[in-house]
Formats: structure tokens, sequence, C-alpha cells
């Protein structure tokens, strides 16, 4: 039997497996998702049985270059789970993140027990991984942005105020800031601040 190779995405769920075709396909989408893998996909295989297979390398505009969400994958990517990013020197990092912004410390024990390579530090619900590493860490031109809430209605005079502390502790402020910048939330006073590894921090009122 001549069996024609297919490129397979599966996620593992509680209760149910997903599985669908890259090109387009069927699935079942039941339960929570808990892990995700790559695989072969044949006729005899459960989640392909029933699904249009597609000849890896042939020119069918189903294959790689025309993949796209199909009605069958019925799920929203609804929030963000957490963000890593790589430091020079954790007990820095945890200083500028923990120390001066304030964000709560999570998973510092398993990190130093060897369980886990990152300690977290939390904004709002969301985790923000500090990943140790002994390479070198080029920032480009990426950043994060901190959404900051005051009681204070001068927004402005408030990060005023924290922009002079963060100087005090030797933080580097960027040049002309704070601003007013849009947002996810409108419009308030943001300004880019650099953490230890020299990456853009934008700490941002709303």
């Amino acid at each position: 039997m001549h069996y024609k190779d297919a490129v397979v995405i599966s996620l593992a769920l509680l209760g149910g497996t997903f599985g669908a075709t890259i090109g387009g396909g069927a699935g079942l989408l039941a339960g929570t998702i808990v892990g995700a893998g790559v695989g072969r996909c044949e006729p005899t295989t459960p989640t392909c049985a029933s699904v249009p297979f597609v000849t890896v390398g042939s020119t069918d505009p189903r294959t790689f270059g025309a993949i796209a969400p199909t009605p069958t994958m019925e799920f929203d990517v609804s929030d963000i789970d957490h963000v890593a990013i790589r430091v020079s020197d954790i007990d820095r990092a945890l200083g500028f993140y923990h120390d001066l912004l304030g964000l709560p410390v999570r998973d510092r024990e398993r990190f130093e027990a060897g369980g886990i390579p990152f300690v977290a530090v939390v904004a709002g619900g969301r985790h923000l991984h500090l990943v140790p590493t002994d390479d070198e860490i080029d920032v480009g031109g990426e950043h994060v942005c901190l959404l900051l809430r005051s009681n204070e209605t001068d927004t402005e005079g408030t990060i005023e105020e924290l922009l002079e502390a963060l100087r005090e502790a030797d933080i580097e402020v960027e040049e002309g800031e704070p601003i007013e910048r849009l947002g996810a939330y409108g419009r308030d006073w943001a300004a880019y601040v650099r953490d230890p590894d020299g990456r853009r921090v934008e700490l941002k009122f709303h």
C-alpha cells in the first residue's frame, strides 16, 4: 500500500485529542491542552484517517505555503501566559524587576533547587520568566511594556517621581522621557528605561 506523506500537528488534551494536518483537515478538540508535538501522519492514524492527504513537497496550495486556521480549529488565543527573557545575572535582574519595580517573585526556591531554569516575576496575572544565561545577550530593538496604576490623578508627576528614583538607583532613563504614548488601554504617560542587561522596558500608566 502506498502512503502519501503529510505533516500533522497533534495537541495532547485532557479528555480528548486534537489532530489536524497542515494545510487542512479534520480534528477533534475536547478538554484542556496539555502538550504539543509534531509527527508523521498516515491513513491508519485515527486523527488522520478521514482527512485529505497532501504529498510533502507538492505544489498543492494546501501545503506549507498556505497554512491558515480552518473552521474545524475552534479555539481562540485569549491571553498571554508568560514571556521569557534572558538575563546575565539573576540577582541584578531581580534587583530591578522586584526590588525597584515591586514585581512579586515566584519559583525562586524551585529555581535554586534546579527544578526549573528561570525565576518568575509577576505583573498582574502575567509572568515574566527571567532566564539566566552565560551567552551574550543581544536585546536588539525588543522591549517589554509594564502597565502601571496609581491612585494619583497626576500620572505625569507620579512617573517623574518614579524616574527620579530609578536614576538615583543608577538605572538608565532614556533621553526625553516621559512622554504620552498610545497603548492597549489608551494614551497616557510612559517612559523607556533600561534593565541591567540594556533591554528597553517601557513603564506606562493608564
